[in-house]
């Protein structure tokens, strides 16, 4: 895992490595794991598109 810290002005300012099993957890994390997104659009009548599609969509706007 890689966190980036960037200032006010944008620029990067530091950035760690780490992996995560460096660090201990209390749970157990699965190692595959899909969020069900189907109750919240069931409830609010929405349709989440896959974050692979919004990414892409995102990348091409900012073109």
């Amino acid at each position: 895992m890689k966190v980036s810290v960037t200032g006010a002005n944008g620029q990067l300012e530091s950035e760690i490595r780490f992996l995560s099993s460096e660090f201990s957890t209390r749970a157990n994390r699965p190692k595959y794991s899909i969020l069900d997104k189907s109750k919240i659009e069931s409830t609010f009548n929405l349709n989440i598109s896959r974050w692979k599609d919004g990414l892409n969509k995102y990348l091409i706007e900012i073109q």
